[in-house]
């Protein structure tokens, strides 16, 4: 027969133990997995928010490139017709701006993140 403390006994306690032991470390897996999906999915945007600035670059390169062309071959041109092309200016300047909003989307999204503290013990905060 197992000691006894009083009306319990030992082995209830210790069952008692045991379960609360095995709760807490199912609660510690879950905040643990919890915290590793939200971290994964910031990774995610960050290099969403990257991918999204590479190509503003690009775009901005390439906009740059084609209106010093374009602005260098006509003033360069004996016709002396300078200006003739505003489409193409136009459409370098559209680029910039679609460049200049995917970098703003992106700066958004890189804040939010950073505002958005997240802690390994599943709560978050917002500091």
């Amino acid at each position: 027969m197992p000691p006894v403390l009083g009306t319990v006994s030992l082995d209830r306690i210790t069952d008692d133990r045991e379960t609360d032991l095995e709760r807490r470390l199912a609660a510690l897996e879950a905040r643990e997995a919890a915290f590793a999906e939200r971290l994964r999915a910031a990774q995610e945007i960050l290099a969403a928010a990257n991918q999204r600035d590479a190509l503003a670059d690009a775009r901005d390169l390439a906009a740059d490139r084609r209106e010093h062309d374009l602005d260098q071959a006509e003033f360069l041109a004996a016709d002396g017709e300078y200006g003739n092309n505003w489409p193409e200016r136009r459409a370098a300047a559209l680029d910039r701006k679609h460049a200049k909003e995917d970098r703003e989307a992106a700066r958004r999204d890189r804040m939010a993140l950073a505002q958005e503290r997240i802690e390994p013990s599943g709560l978050q905060s917002s500091h």
